[in-house]
């Protein structure tokens, strides 16, 4: 998978939009380049900002249909990054700007660059779809977490909603 030269500061987030491009109140993403808000306010209320999940960690804000597109935004926390963990914010991260760099393909392609990306490669990612051999175990948490383990005495363990193991 393709390593992004990030800054220092930036980070990916992890989201899903409807088959025209648009999410909620019908703001339109591109499917490359710049993103912004036109109405950015800065604080931990959902609106006014560009949401999504923060290196794909968080709660059940990524759609499963099968007509979404999924889309890896990179975001500079130094650009009004809303941290998740409070108020509204508190399983997602809100920001006024950022770089689409990931558009339209799968699920698993969206992950696949935000793990070989990360920081924190032990992090288990919205939709994780982890693999192990024999003897392996692999565990899944989260909405719609994936666990597969195969070979000789493999187990696998997927918890939170629509989890498949």
């Amino acid at each position: 998978m393709k390593k992004l030269k990030l800054r220092k500061g930036e980070i990916l987030v992890l989201r899903t939009v409807n088959e025209d491009m648009t999410s909620h109140g019908g703001f339109k993403w591109p499917a490359r380049g710049k993103v912004t808000c036109p109405d950015w306010k800065y604080d931990d209320a959902c609106g006014h900002g560009l949401h999504g999940l923060p290196w794909g960690v968080g709660g059940n804000y990524c759609s499963t249909d099968a007509d979404v597109k999924w889309l890896v935004v990179v975001v500079s926390t130094r650009e009004g990054l809303y941290s998740h963990g409070s108020g509204d914010m508190n399983d997602k991260c809100k920001f006024a700007s950022g770089r689409v760099v990931y558009c339209c393909g799968a699920r698993e392609g969206a992950l696949a660059l935000i793990q070989a990306n990360t920081p924190t490669p032990g992090l288990t990612r919205w939709g994780s779809i982890t693999a192990s051999g024999t003897r392996g175990q692999a565990t899944a948490s989260g909405y719609a977490g994936q666990a597969t383990a195969s070979g000789n005495a493999g187990q696998a363990t997927a918890s939170g909603n629509a989890g498949q193991a």
